[in-house]
């Protein structure tokens, strides 16, 4: 062996699925003390046996109570021990065939579906339950059915970002003004805004563009009444990164359902002076008179 080349330096991953199951991967250290985001995918994907049809449709995640999606394509640094894999769809269509057709990814996905219900983030009734039970049942488990059941409980094809502080206008010298605790859902239907006061969506249709304030932890929506008055909503939380992933995945599957409705083009990213990044909505389409967004 040539003196001159050096051994590449490895380091362990763990990647853990939502039942706490570990899953060593090796991976080379590159430039300064970082790893690759897609060794480390590729790598667990392979290990847990996902089909490559279904891998697409999962992605890694770090953090505990500040959740960072671990974009492909990107480095993180190496002291980053332990990842999780987890499901990254909100297309009901793409997970039939999903879980129809790849057994690993079934089974992943029933395991958030149950994660999801007895953490209480999904809500179901007394009967709902009794059948999901049933689907458990050792002796012969659904684990097909069971998904298919907790596919029609509301909020499932969603993100929900709690502990927000929510305004509904512009912040006078980065302060907050007239703010509400309350939660942020990103879903196909849109942006579900809830506090104590009210709670509203912002229709994806309706929804101008958004800002994300990396350094004041914030994201601006500046939406469009029926009547083409502009109005801007502010989200504070420390889970901004999540956030602003939920919403790039979700319109990213929207225009899947609908590809000749939209395009995207890279001038609708910029960079504002103050180091925050604008996104206009390639699912825009102006006020629509007589429809208001959705308010109780």
């Amino acid at each position: 062996m040539n003196r001159d080349v050096e051994l590449q330096k490895l380091v362990k991953v763990t990647v853990v699925t939502i039942d706490g199951n570990e899953n060593q991967v090796t991976v080379p250290v590159v430039g300064d003390e970082q790893i690759s985001v897609t060794d480390i995918y590729a790598k667990a994907c392979d290990c847990l046996g996902l089909q490559k049809t279904s891998s697409k449709w999962f992605s890694l995640f770090c953090g505990g109570e500040t959740i960072r999606r671990l974009k492909p394509d990107t480095f993180t640094h190496s002291s980053a021990k332990e990842v999780s894999l987890r499901k990254w769809c909100f297309n009901g269509r793409i997970e039939a065939n999903m879980i129809k057709d790849d057994p690993t990814a079934c089974h992943l996905v029933y395991l958030e579906a149950k994660a999801a219900i007895e953490k209480g983030l999904l809500s179901v009734t007394n009967e709902q339950r009794e059948k999901l039970e049933e689907y458990e049942d050792p002796a012969f488990k659904l684990e097909k059915d069971y998904i298919l059941l907790a596919q029609s409980l509301e909020g499932y094809f969603s993100v929900l970002i709690q502990n927000c502080i929510i305004t509904d206008q512009e912040p006078i010298e980065s302060t907050l003004q007239n703010s509400y605790p309350g939660s942020v859902r990103v879903s196909m239907e849109g942006i579900i805004l809830h506090t104590e006061k009210c709670s509203r969506t912002l229709k994806w249709t309706r929804l101008k563009k958004w800002t994300v304030h990396n350094k004041l932890s914030r994201v601006a929506f500046l939406h469009v009444s029926p009547s083409g008055e502009e109005q801007t909503v502010v989200v504070e939380t420390r889970q901004w990164e999540y956030l602003s992933s939920a919403i790039i995945q979700i319109v990213k599957e929207l225009q899947v359902v609908n590809p000749s409705e939209s395009f995207f083009y890279s001038s609708m990213i910029s960079t504002n002076e103050e180091g925050s990044t604008s996104y206009e909505n390639v699912l825009y389409s102006g006020p629509c008179d007589g429809v208001d967004d959705e308010g109780r």
